[in-house]
């Protein structure tokens, strides 16, 4: 009965949630921390019942665990801090997959213990195709069309040359892990020569080996879509970013980025690319960790009033305010099929080899 419990009320929550994040853009702290009062309560109630720490002590960890993998992504700008609080009470309510807490559910797979850590995996397999498509719908449409061209360009190159010297490999008894250095080492040709190592080994393979074609057409098909996403990124900022000027600012307005004071003067600091971060790692902890911080596009509630005085007199004209997406249904999309399916990531796993 109880566990049954415990899904009815994780369900419950996270529609809660959804509704607010669409409604407010904000999930309320009562909200949260009743969801995770409810969850120690019934974990305790539990150990009660079997005369065992056991599933406190599992609701505790999981909880730790989750707290210290969200905070993370709210701490490198990728989660809002509402996100943090909300998975961790999950954790609380719900530490274990329902398989090994005993609840009788219709999933199909399970692989991941940490029942949360599962809706989490499922939610960014989900996020995939929601950010890209509404970043894609969004954008400026000459944008999105010289980004489909480099998307069918850079599709054709990788799946031609992934399957078409991936396939020699096999059938020649070489490694197929091979296949990564030649595409590494043919990314450095001319554009023009880039398609034709690939297009000459995909022909040859299709030509003595007839019925592979199903495979060139699933990994084109795959590669594609990663591809499109990954391109989908680079409009990111002028979908999800709009340019303000100071004096039109108001309260609980949140910057795209961190101002910090240096010497009497306000500076911005973004968030390095992944080369940025390799190459300097100063950069990274600059955003990581900025001293003398004056607002925070990290901070949920916005500007205050304060810090809203203080821009405006810094003499700065424009800045740039971060418009997000509402994060909380795809969650509350990965819980229900958590529940009711299983984890995506572990059945893409196991189907994968019968496609390729």
């Amino acid at each position: 009965m109880i566990h049954n419990l415990l899904i009815i009320l994780a369900l419950l929550y996270f529609s809660i949630a959804s509704y607010t994040d669409i409604k407010k853009r904000i999930v309320s702290n009562k909200l949260t921390l009743s969801f995770a009062a409810a969850g120690l309560v019934l974990q305790a109630i539990k150990s009660i019942q079997i005369n065992s720490f056991e599933p406190i002590l599992f609701s505790l960890a999981s909880a730790a665990i989750l707290f210290t993998g969200s905070f993370v992504l709210w701490k490198i700008g990728l989660w809002a801090a509402g996100d943090v609080k909300l998975f961790t009470a999950l954790a609380v309510l719900l530490p274990l997959s329902p398989e090994l807490a005993a609840i009788q559910l219709p999933r199909i797979y399970s692989q991941i213990p940490i029942f949360s850590l599962s809706v989490l995996t499922n939610s960014i397999l989900l996020a995939f195709p929601f950010i890209s498509g509404y970043v894609l719908l969004k954008a400026n449409k000459q944008k999105v069309k010289q980004l489909a061209k480099k998307t069918v360009f850079r599709t054709s190159f990788v799946s031609l040359t992934a399957f078409g010297f991936g396939m020699a490999f096999e059938k020649t008894g070489l490694p197929v892990s091979l296949t990564l250095l030649v595409l590494l080492g043919f990314a450095f040709l001319p554009k023009k020569l880039k398609l034709v190592p690939g297009a000459i080994a995909s022909v040859t393979s299709l030509y003595f080996f007839p019925n592979v074609f199903s495979n060139l057409l699933t990994s084109f098909i795959a590669t594609g879509v990663f591809i499109a996403f990954l391109q989908s990124l680079s409009l990111k900022d002028d979908v999800l970013r709009k340019k303000v000027e100071t004096s039109n600012l108001r309260e609980g307005d949140i910057l795209a980025f961190t101002l910090v004071e240096t010497d009497g003067e306000l500076k911005r600091v973004e968030r390095p690319s992944l080369s940025e971060a390799f190459s300097n790692p100063d950069e990274l902890k600059n955003f990581l960790f900025p001293k003398n911080a004056v607002a925070s596009s990290k901070d949920a509630a916005g500007l205050s009033e304060e810090q809203l005085k203080k821009i405006k007199e810094s003499g700065l004209k424009e800045v740039s305010l971060k418009s997000s997406v509402p994060f909380v249904p795809i969650l509350f999309a990965g819980l229900v099929i958590s529940v009711f399916v299983g984890d995506l990531l572990w059945i893409l796993v196991s189907v994968s080899p019968k496609l390729f």
